[in-house]
């Protein structure tokens, strides 16, 4: 929890100074290598495991600034607070199946491993998005 608060009020403070963009493909591709290294080369130990949750805290809710700003960038005011307000309700619709799916796949094979291969390669498809969102902000700055 403290990493998360943490997290998020450092990413608002960031996206005051970094491209959005750029924020974002970090993010996104830092927990893609973050569960990487976890899994494959991390070990299986309490201490492991908290400084696991610690780097995924940070990012957790670190999305959000970088987000909200570039609704707020690319959007009329007037629209800005509903697209905001439709993004939340999506990522908790989004949470949600990821729950129940998840409870199934752990059910079925009886392991963790599955569900982080498939983050990370959402995680990597979401960093590659928010790649293409930095490479146009290099080039249109406004």
């Amino acid at each position: 929890m403290i990493a998360t608060i943490f997290g998020a009020l450092l990413s608002g403070y960031l996206s005051a100074r970094i491209r959005k963009g750029f924020l974002l493909w970090f993010y996104y591709g830092f927990r893609a290598v973050w569960i990487t290294a976890y899994i494959f080369l991390m070990p299986k130990t309490f201490a492991a495991a908290v400084l696991f949750a610690i780097g995924l805290g940070m990012t957790g809710d670190a999305t959000v600034s970088p987000t909200s700003g570039l609704v707020n960038d690319s959007f009329p005011l007037r629209q800005v607070a509903t697209l905001v307000g439709l993004l939340f309700t999506l990522h908790q619709i989004g949470a949600i199946l990821s729950v129940w799916i998840r409870g199934i796949i752990v059910t079925q094979t009886g392991s963790y491993t599955l569900l982080g291969l498939i983050d990370i390669v959402l995680c990597l498809f979401a960093s590659a998005c928010s790649f293409q969102i930095e490479r146009k902000q290099i080039k249109d700055p406004n």
